[in-house]
């Protein structure tokens, strides 16, 4: 049981270090400092990592990949959204 707890805790507190960028970008709607390159291989990683999970049957790998994409694609939008307006 203990195993299960872990293996779905890990890769929330894992993603949680976006959350404090996507509320930064949200307060300041700035994104000067954040690269995009990044997100977009972060995005990449998280696709993979997803459909790896449906491919082993990895509930918790699946919920963690989910979580991952749920905050990196708002992170995406903001950029793009903010560095249009930043750009003008």
């Amino acid at each position: 049981m203990i195993d299960i707890v872990i293996a779905f805790l890990a890769p929330i507190i894992n993603c949680m270090y976006q959350i404090p960028q996507l509320f930064k970008i949200i307060k300041t709607k700035s994104v000067n400092d954040i690269s995009a390159h990044a997100l977009f291989l972060l995005l990449i990683n998280n696709i993979l990592w997803l459909l790896h999970s449906c491919f082993i049957g990895d509930k918790p790998l699946f919920f963690s990949a989910l979580t991952s994409l749920a905050i990196n694609i708002p992170l995406i939008c903001l950029y793009i959204k903010h560095r249009k307006y930043e750009n003008e």
